[in-house]
C-alpha cells in the first residue's frame, strides 16, 4: 500500500509538472527565404505547396527580384536546416533561394 500511494503521488506530480510545460512560452528558431521560381511558374500554385510544408509558417509572393517570402520556423535550427535544403529546395519551379536566419536577441 505504501508503494502504491508513493506511485499515485509520483504521477500525480508528474501530470501537472507536463500541464505546467505546456504553458510554458517555448524558443522557436526562425528563417527567412527569398525565393526565385522559373519564369513559366504559377506562384499561387506554388505558394500553396508550400503552406502546406510542416515547418512552413508564413508565405508570401512579393514584388522585386525575388517571386516569394517564405518564414520557416522550428523549434531547432537543425529542424529549420532539414526544411530549407530538404524539403523546401526540392520543389519543383524553384529556381534559387536566398536564405536569412534569424538571430535572437539576447
Amino acid at each position: 500500500m505504501f508503494f502504491h500511494n508513493i506511485i499515485i503521488n509520483f504521477e500525480i506530480r508528474l501530470s501537472l509538472y507536463n500541464i505546467f510545460l505546456k504553458h510554458l512560452p517555448r524558443m522557436v528558431e526562425k528563417a527567412f527565404v527569398l525565393i526565385n521560381t522559373n519564369d513559366q511558374t504559377d506562384d499561387n500554385i506554388l505558394l500553396d505547396e508550400l503552406k502546406k510544408i510542416d515547418g512552413i509558417s508564413e508565405a508570401y509572393r512579393v514584388c522585386g527580384i525575388y517571386d516569394i517570402l517564405v518564414k520557416v520556423e522550428a523549434q531547432t535550427m537543425d529542424k529549420v536546416s532539414k526544411v530549407v535544403n530538404h524539403r523546401l529546395k526540392n520543389l519543383k519551379n524553384i529556381k534559387s533561394t536566398l536564405t536569412m536566419v534569424a538571430i535572437r536577441n539576447s
